[in-house]
């Protein structure tokens, strides 16, 4: 087995935090970079990560679970090539303006009226 220095080169983006997170651009930007994440299994995270397709998940304020997630992908490192090929596209900052410019008009349209 190689160092874990040398395994996790280019390896995960682990987001190791204390609480279940809503939401985290960091982690959104790796994957869009093709980089696995490892997050909590709890909060807006598991949301965003896939388990087992772009990432992994470990459980909330156990960090020894933590440890044994991160080792697994240093034995076994194909598993994050694997989720780095089914990493979401990048949409371009037009299509991102489309479906942001999509979501104000339903939202307007939509809407009840004020009594």
């Amino acid at each position: 087995m190689a160092p874990a220095s040398e395994a996790l080169v280019g390896g995960p983006f682990p987001h190791a935090h204390q609480l279940a997170q809503p939401w985290c651009g960091a982690a959104k930007e790796a994957q869009i970079a093709g980089v696995p994440v490892i997050t909590a299994n709890q909060g807006g995270m598991k949301e965003l990560v896939r388990e087992g397709i772009v990432g992994l998940y470990f459980q909330l304020g156990d960090p020894q679970n933590l440890r044994r997630v991160l080792l697994d992908v240093i034995e076994d490192p194909s598993q994050l090539q694997a989720m780095r090929l089914k990493a979401p596209e990048v949409p371009t900052i037009e299509a991102q303006a489309g479906i942001v410019t999509q979501l104000y008009v339903q939202a307007i349209t939509t809407r009840p009226p004020v009594a």
